[in-house]
C-alpha cells in the first residue's frame, strides 16, 4: 500500500542484467497503447546502458519513441551513478505490483 507521490520499491531483483530484464518484462506486460506514447529512460552516468535498453524497448514494445534524459542532482545523489529508470503510461497501477 502506497500513498500517491511516494517512491516505493515493488520488487527486489539482484543484478543489473536481471533488473533491466525485469523492467523490460513489466513494460511489455503493462504498457498501454505504446504506439501513442514516448517512453522515458532516466540515467545517472549510464548512457551506454540506457541506449542499449532503449533499443531493447523499441524492439519489444514498438513505442512512438524513447527519450533518454540524465537524472538531476537531487535524484542522482540519492540513487548514485549507474541508475536507470523507466517511465511510461500503463494499464493500471495495480498491474505493476503484480
Amino acid at each position: 500500500e502506497s500513498p500517491e507521490g511516494k517512491l516505493v520499491p515493488i520488487e527486489k531483483v539482484k543484478g543489473r542484467k536481471k533488473a533491466l530484464k525485469y523492467m523490460l518484462e513489466k513494460c511489455v506486460q503493462t504498457i498501454e497503447r505504446p504506439e501513442e506514447q514516448v517512453i522515458v529512460i532516466a540515467q545517472a552516468d549510464a548512457l551506454e546502458d540506457a541506449q542499449q535498453f532503449a533499443r531493447q524497448i523499441q524492439e519489444a514494445v514498438k513505442p512512438k519513441g524513447v527519450d533518454i534524459h540524465p537524472v538531476g542532482p537531487v535524484i542522482g545523489s540519492h540513487c548514485g551513478p549507474g541508475t536507470i529508470a523507466l517511465a511510461y503510461f500503463c494499464t493500471a497501477r495495480s498491474d505493476i505490483k503484480a
